[in-house]
């Protein structure tokens, strides 16, 4: 903290001396060196006094010539901001002048220069609007043509998008599957000889349409599973095959099923029914369940009279199973653009052999010249990928007969 002026040490009064304060005692000095020491004393002052005028002196020399070099500065300023306003003002003038024009000052000359150009404007668009109504009548044909033509795009865009890519092994394979389950079914279920008379007049009339000489073949133990694998093949073909949109969701190809002109029609008209079945598969989600329970019970009510296992498990799940994959593979069919079907069926066994499209599997049993069993069918194709050809037939997989 500061000391208080009462706290300092005070120098002893005396006239003839004074207290320097040093250690070592009191010294005493005369009063003719004291006047001279004091001559020199404000000597010294003098000359520093002068020292700080100079000093000063300089600075203010210094803070005048800053003084005129703003002073400058501010005349060169003040000259710059003049040639702006005047810059400005010619500016504002030349847009005032302008806006005149445009507002119409001189609306005399302009106005008759702007209705000269505008009656030229007219006369152009009206030449233009003849050449165009007369372009337009030329372009009237060719529109229409481009029209049908794009229409006729579209239309093959919407059957690309209907139709699957479906390759001849992929159906090969399903109609094998078909082939082994039915096989295996009449092998282990219906192997016994059938005794006439048959249980019903509707077992004779069926039976006779798979084979004229049926009673002849269901008598003999080596015949009667390959009768019953014929048989279940002709319903399958009729009730399944022939008809997959009855199968595979809505009952909508009853009409399509009854037309005996499909094959005679033109490929065009034939392709676009096809599609339209095609169409029916893709927004259906599954097999129509309903429709598969009705099938199983009308198969299981014609053969399981003639069923030997009496006591073993129940026909229908095995039937199911059949009829399912049937319906799969007809679905699979109408999906393509070729046409795939089940070759023979229709034809019973009043047909003569053909190496084309048939290969035995055993020895005749009539001396008749037609078949006499047709057992299973071929797996024929009509048409090419492109849907087109629909009478050319290719032979995937030839039917079994005796």
């Amino acid at each position: 903290m500061l000391e208080s002026y009462a706290d300092l040490p005070k120098m002893d009064s005396t006239t003839d001396s004074t207290h320097t304060g040093f250690t070592g005692g009191r010294s005493h000095v005369k009063a003719a060196e004291l006047r001279e020491n004091l001559v020199k004393l404000f000597s010294t002052q003098d000359d520093h006094l002068q020292g700080l005028k100079n000093s000063q002196q300089a600075s203010t020399d210094m803070l005048l010539d800053h003084v005129k070099e703003l002073n400058t500065s501010q005349q060169e300023t003040t000259k710059l901001v003049r040639a702006l306003t005047q810059e400005i003002a010619e500016l504002k003038s030349t847009r005032k002048r302008t806006a005149d024009e445009v507002s119409g000052n001189c609306m005399e000359e302009d106005t008759k220069c702007l209705a000269e150009e505008i009656q030229r404007v007219k006369k152009r668009n009206l030449r233009i609007r003849k050449a165009l109504d007369e372009k337009e009548k030329e372009y009237g044909p060719v529109r229409a043509s481009l029209h049908e033509a794009l229409g006729e795009i579209e239309q093959l865009r919407s059957t690309d998008r209907t139709f699957s890519v479906v390759d001849d092994g992929a159906i090969v394979s399903q109609w094998k599957e078909l082939k082994f389950l039915i096989r295996n079914l009449a092998q282990q279920r219906f192997n016994r000889p059938i005794k006439s008379p048959l249980p019903s007049p509707q077992h004779e009339e069926e039976f006779s349409m798979v084979s004229a000489v049926y009673p002849a073949i269901v008598m003999r133990r080596q015949c009667i599973s390959s009768f019953f694998q014929a048989f279940i093949w002709y319903f399958l073909a009729f009730h399944v095959l022939d008809s997959p949109s009855r199968v595979w969701g809505n009952p909508l190809g009853d009409v399509i099923s009854e037309s005996d002109a499909w094959t005679d029609s033109k490929d065009k008209q034939y392709h676009a029914l096809r599609a339209h079945v095609c169409k029916v598969l893709h927004e259906t989600s599954e097999i129509d369940k309903n429709r598969t329970r009705s099938l199983t019970r009308s198969l299981h009510a014609r053969v399981h009279e003639f069923d030997f296992v009496r006591q073993g498990p129940s026909l229908e799940p095995i039937l199911t199973k059949i009829i399912t994959k049937a319906s799969e593979l007809a679905a699979t069919f109408a999906q393509a653009k070729a046409e795939y079907i089940a070759y023979g069926p229709h034809h019973g066994s009043n047909v003569m052999f053909s190496d084309e499209w048939m290969e035995t599997t055993g020895d005749k049993l009539t001396d008749r010249p037609e078949i006499d069993l047709l057992v299973t069918p071929a797996l024929v194709k009509f048409g090419d990928s492109d849907g087109e050809n629909y009478n050319e037939p290719t032979v995937l997989d030839k039917a079994d007969v005796f």
